[in-house]
């Protein structure tokens, strides 16, 4: 593990005693931003990088205990005495940056469950992810209560933004996300900073506010009868003036960064009326707020607790991370205005039927309203709604698309929009430039991607058939000629494994190069869809008379 100090003179803290009454509240909320580290010692991962945030001689940071952790059911760090943040650096990073505080009561960080396993999902998303550990405190034999917890959490950003060059970051989107006790330390975090300074050096000077926020299963209020134990451990001596003050919905202002919610209904440890008092506040505050309340999930999810709704969280929040600007939106998963009516074609269902689904690119859906008219009366032909876009996409909405019908054939494909090249600057649809951008989903991800997929499409029990990616032309401006055979290679050597059908669609639209719209447009014209989509359908319907007769 690569370890770094961050130089700067020694900064120094005000104790709790020293600051008035308010001043008090308002640190004491911050205290709790703070953020877990990394897994360095899980096998198989590669070497993370960490980062202490504050200069080794700072006032109440002592770089010679060593923290305590455990590892069943999963890694939990306590015994802080040097805060610092793990760093999980994407492939292709998109500019944004989340400081990552998993919960643990105040009393440990739970990294192992709401640090890693996060970060590595939103590395997938091309978001730098910082898991911080913060000082706790309820640490023995030190005084670590407010509002030296929340300096950890301000220093965090601060540090984040500092270096927003050397991650490639863009300081405007920079924000922060907690979970229970940790999800009360980045609200306090988002709704506080500004009424808290601390050291004297260059890191210091960098703005503390967080860009957006997002708050999982959180310990959000003190009021009574919603309020968790918790909050009180900030406190030496609690009293009602002290608690209420750290009730995160009582500090929300115009100012309060944008912010998105989640909580589970049946989560039996944090009421969830924690985060509608919050979501209550921004509303009232004119602040941007989305809320979604799962009615199963638990507390301490992570990622989602399998069979549950709160697995719907990450992709939730990626869509909400996409509308306020923060990451590329799916509009980059480009399909032209003349083939949207593959989006819109759907015949009646009839009943003792097979059911067909189509999962892929604005390719597929070029030929979907071929395929639904073709199979008329020999099957319900559906396709997802919107373009399947790349193998990262696939990963958080199929549950979504397959939804609670039972499927007889999935024809599906994803390579297109994975091996693309795009450039935050670009000003071509799609942002695609294959000379400054970087390739969406590289080779060996997609390889990866696409064997996850295929044995969840399996799990569906349905007849699978892969279609391969069509031909790209040459002048193309976000994708290389003959990458697309690269990603068929792999994409058929997983279906072989899997005994899976192949649509050579690839082969096929080598001999329909008239039909392309244009030079150097992957897209067809209606004649090249309508040939695309015999070919489709005629394979689609040789599977099912082959599944009658196997029967």
């Amino acid at each position: 593990m690569k370890i770094t100090s961050q130089a700067g003179s020694p900064l120094s803290f005000p104790t709790f005693y020293d600051m008035n009454y308010s001043f008090q509240i308002l640190t004491l909320l911050l205290a709790i931003i703070s953020f877990a580290t990394p897994c360095s010692g899980e096998a198989g991962k590669e070497e993370l990088e960490v980062v202490h945030i504050w200069p080794q001689d700072a006032d109440h940071i002592n770089v010679n205990i060593a923290e305590k952790k455990t590892f069943k059911p999963f890694e939990r760090v306590s015994n802080i005495h040097n805060p610092s943040l793990t760093v999980f650096k994407p492939k292709n990073p998109n500019g944004a940056a989340v400081v990552i505080c998993p919960g643990g009561g105040y009393r440990i960080i739970a990294t192992g469950l709401a640090g890693y396993p996060i970060a590595e999902r939103l590395n997938k998303k091309g978001v730098t992810a910082f898991i911080l550990k913060y000082r706790l405190p309820t640490t023995k034999g030190v005084n670590y209560k407010h509002p030296v917890p929340v300096s950890d959490a301000l220093r965090a950003i601060q540090w984040v933004r500092h270096h927003s060059e050397e991650y490639q970051l863009d300081p405007s989107k920079v924000g922060i996300m907690g979970f229970s006790a940790g999800g009360h330390l980045a609200a306090s975090a988002a709704t506080l900073y500004d009424d808290l300074q601390f050291g004297s050096d260059a890191i210091s000077k960098v703005a503390s506010r967080p860009d957006f926020l997002c708050l999982g299963y959180s310990v959000i209020s003190t009021q009574p009868k919603i309020a968790h134990p918790c909050v009180r451990a900030l406190v030496s001596k609690p009293n009602a003036d002290k608690i209420k003050g750290l009730s995160c919905e009582l500090n929300v202002d115009e100012e309060t960064p944008p912010t998105f919610i989640f909580h589970a209904k049946d989560d039996k440890v944090v009421n969830f009326q924690n985060p509608v008092v919050m979501h209550a506040a921004l509303m009232k505050q004119g602040v941007e707020s989305r809320m979604k309340l799962y009615k199963t999930g638990g507390h301490g999810f992570g990622l989602g607790k399998k069979g549950t709704e709160a697995t719907k969280w990450f992709d939730d929040f990626v869509h909400w991370l996409g509308a306020q600007k923060i990451i590329s939106s799916e509009t980059e998963f480009y399909t032209p205005k003349e083939d949207l009516d593959g989006l819109t074609i759907k015949l009646k269902a009839e009943d003792g039927l097979p059911n067909v689904l189509l999962i892929g690119d604005s390719i597929s859906i070029g030929y979907t309203e071929p395929v639904v008219i073709n199979l008329k009366g020999l099957a319900n032909v559906r396709r997802v709604q919107g373009n399947s876009g790349d193998t990262n996409k696939g990963l958080d909405k199929l549950d979504q698309w397959l939804g609670d019908k039972q499927w007889d054939v999935i024809h599906f494909n994803w390579g297109l929009h994975d091996l693309c090249y795009r450039h935050p600057k670009s000003k071509l649809q799609g942002k695609r430039d294959k000379v400054n951008g970087t390739q969406a989903v590289p080779l060996e991800d997609y390889a990866e991607n696409l064997e996850e997929l295929v044995k969840r499409l399996k799990e569906t029990g349905a007849t699978l058939i892969w279609a391969s990616t069509t031909l790209i032309p040459e002048a193309e401006a976000g994708r290389v000629v003959g990458d697309e055979i690269k990603y068929n290679k792999v994409a058929a050597e997983i279906m072989e494994r899997h005994a899976i059908r192949i649509n050579d669609l690839h082969t096929y639209s080598t001999t329909i190069t008239e039909t392309f719209t244009k030079p150097g447009d992957v897209h067809f014209n209606k004649i090249g869809y309508q040939k695309l989509g015999s070919e489709v359908s005629k394979l689609i319907q040789s599977t099912i008379e082959n599944t009658t007769k196997e029967k």
